[in-house]
């Protein structure tokens, strides 16, 4: 502090000419002492009035003896500077923002409609005993799938679901669908016009198609069956980008004895109703939700409900 205090004629000059003060007199060194004793630094410098000799100037200006500020140029440079990590910033807050949207929905589907299918059964029983797998080894063609999808939905479904409902045989557009939903690749999965057999929409904006589902007969390769109900998920409805794998995602429930709600992934169906899952490895997963966008829901599952940095989104 001593050595602070040993001020050379030509600081004290400098620090007269910095805060626009007199030159002459005595009175600067005085304060220039008083305010390098403050230890709270420049934001908190001496405000108290003190009692200077001769220079009215300094009189005038007691009260704020030096005043510090920014100049125009270093105003724009800091908010120019602002706006660079804006942009290189804001681009991935955005993106991971959608991803946990995504995740959020996701796993809100998925609880929803296992915790559904799980009342249902307590109060039917098993789902194979429900009157609906009497069409569920019949040739696919033969089956009347809109009074499948109905009843169905209508009675196992929406007793059990309190933020939603559901309406049949409208197009997209009636939704506010402005584009149609894309694969991955680009091509088109369902049009603007697709007359959705039957949709669920949920208050949080996510809506879901019901579809008939289909699977290859363990037993006979060649044979289709009637595997259970398809769901279309799109977890921020028409507002997105409509895109499978991005914000559209497959899942379906088998009519098996060891049914369940699940997200799309190949699977057989034997003559005794019992589903098997195919070996899938995640290498398999990514190149499916590359191409098609099928299974991106399994694999966003089998990540442990996360899309990790190598997910095709």
């Amino acid at each position: 502090m001593n050595k602070l205090l040993n001020l050379t004629k030509i600081n004290i000059a400098r620090f007269k000419l910095f805060c626009g003060l007199s030159s002459s007199g005595n009175d600067i060194t005085h304060y220039y002492e008083r305010y390098f004793k403050n230890k709270l630094g420049w934001s908190h410098r001496p405000t108290m009035k003190f009692s200077y000799v001769g220079t009215s100037n300094i009189q005038k200006r007691s009260h704020l003896p030096c005043s510090f500020g920014f100049t125009l140029a270093e105003v724009l440079i800091t908010l120019g500077i602002i706006g660079v990590v804006a942009a290189m910033t804001l681009p991935t807050l955005i993106q991971n923002y959608q991803k946990q949207v995504v995740i959020t929905r996701l796993k809100y589907a998925y609880n929803v409609f296992s915790n559904v299918l799980k009342r249902a059964e307590a109060d039917y029983g098993n789902i194979t005993e429900w009157g609906l797998d009497s069409e569920g080894l019949a040739d696919y063609s033969s089956i009347d799938k809109g009074a499948l999808r109905e009843s169905f939905v209508r009675k196992y479904m929406l007793p059990y679901i309190s933020d939603a409902k559901f309406t049949t045989d409208k197009s997209l557009s009636y939704y506010g669908y402005k584009r149609e939903i894309t694969r991955p690749s680009g091509s088109m999965a369902y049009p603007v016009d697709y007359g959705a057999p039957m949709v669920i929409q949920f208050k949080n904006g996510m809506i879901i198609i019901v579809n008939v589902g289909t699977a290859t007969s363990a037993d006979d390769p060649d044979k289709k069956v009637v595997s259970g109900l398809n769901f279309v998920i799109d977890v921020d409805g028409p507002s997105g980008q409509n895109r499978m794998g991005r914000d559209v995602y497959w899942a379906n429930v088998p009519y098996v004895t060891n049914s369940r709600f699940m997200f799309w992934r190949d699977f057989t169906i034997s003559d005794n109703k019992v589903l098997t899952l195919k070996p899938v490895t995640r290498a398999s997963l990514i190149s499916d939700c590359k191409e098609s966008g099928t299974f991106c829901a399994t694999l966003i599952q089998q990540d442990g409900w996360q899309i990790k940095d190598d997910y095709p989104w």
